[in-house]
C-alpha cells in the first residue's frame, strides 16, 4: 500500500488540501464546509465529482437556501430540509436548509497520513469532527459528533454527493439496506414515507421494479433521488 501524501493547494481560487496515494487523489476545500471537490481514480484518470460549469464554486452565507446547482460532496447536519427543532430547550429554533455545516469553514489540520476537520454548531451546541484518510483505492471518512451540553440533542446527518453519472457506473453497498425515495420523476415511487429494499424499488403505480444501483441507458436512472 502506497504512502499517503498530503499537500496544500488551491482549487478555483480557494485554499484546499490534496490527499494522494498511488491509486487515488482527493481534494477538500475547508472554507466551503469541507467540501470534497475532486475524487480521482488514477487507474482510469476519472473524477466522478460534479462541478457546475455555470456557477463554479460559490461560498454561500449561513442559513442560505440550498442551491440545487451546487457542486462537490457536502456534509449535511443537523437537518436536511428547512424546519424547526421540535423539542426543548431548542423548541422552535429554525433549522437551516441542508443544515449548518455546508456554509461554514472547517478548522483543518494534518495528522500524519490523515486530514482532520472540525466545526461547531451555530444555533446548537455540538462539535462535528471528520477525519479523511486513504486506504488503497478507497477514501475512509471517520466521524465524531460531540454534544457540548447536558441536554439530549437529536439530529439528521447525510453526505450529499453531486456526481457525474455514466452508464457503466454502479452504486454498491456493503450488505443489504433499506432506503427512502426523496424525489421521483412523474411520482412513480412513494416519497419520504415508504422504505424500499436495496437495491430494487417497486413502483406503487406500475408494480415494476427499478434498480437503484445502476444508471440506465434509457434514462430511467433519473427517476430516483434517495
Amino acid at each position: 500500500m502506497g504512502r499517503t501524501r498530503i499537500r496544500e493547494t488551491t482549487w478555483d481560487s480557494y485554499s484546499a488540501l490534496t490527499l494522494e496515494n498511488d491509486e487515488l487523489s482527493i481534494v477538500t476545500i475547508p472554507e466551503l464546509g469541507g467540501k470534497i471537490i475532486s475524487f480521482t481514480g488514477k487507474c482510469k484518470d476519472f473524477d466522478p465529482v460534479f462541478t457546475n460549469p455555470k456557477t463554479g464554486l460559490v461560498k454561500y452565507a449561513y442559513d442560505s437556501a440550498y442551491q440545487t446547482s451546487d457542486s462537490g460532496i457536502s456534509e449535511l447536519l443537523p437537518s436536511i430540509g428547512v424546519g424547526v427543532y421540535p423539542e426543548a430547550p431548542w423548541n422552535g429554533v429554525p433549522l437551516p436548509d441542508k443544515g449548518e455545516l455546508w456554509t461554514q469553514e472547517f478548522a483543518t489540520s494534518i495528522q500524519r497520513d490523515s486530514v482532520v476537520q472540525k466545526v461547531r454548531g451555530v444555533r446548537f451546541p455540538y462539535e462535528f469532527t471528520r477525519k479523511l484518510r486513504l486506504r488503497k483505492n478507497a477514501l475512509l471518512l471517520d466521524y465524531t459528533l460531540e454534544n457540548l451540553c447536558s441536554f439530549g440533542f437529536k439530529y439528521i446527518w447525510s453526505l450529499q454527493p453531486h456526481l457525474v453519472l455514466t452508464t457503466d457506473m454502479e452504486i454498491a453497498l456493503d450488505g443489504p439496506g433499506r432506503f427512502y425515495v426523496d424525489w421521483s420523476k412523474n411520482r412513480t415511487f412513494e416519497t419520504r414515507t415508504k422504505k424500499y429494499e436495496w437495491p430494487v424499488a417497486v413502483s406503487h403505480r406500475t408494480r415494476q421494479g427499478r434498480s437503484a444501483t445502476a444508471v440506465s441507458r434509457s434514462g430511467h436512472g433519473d427517476n430516483l433521488a434517495f
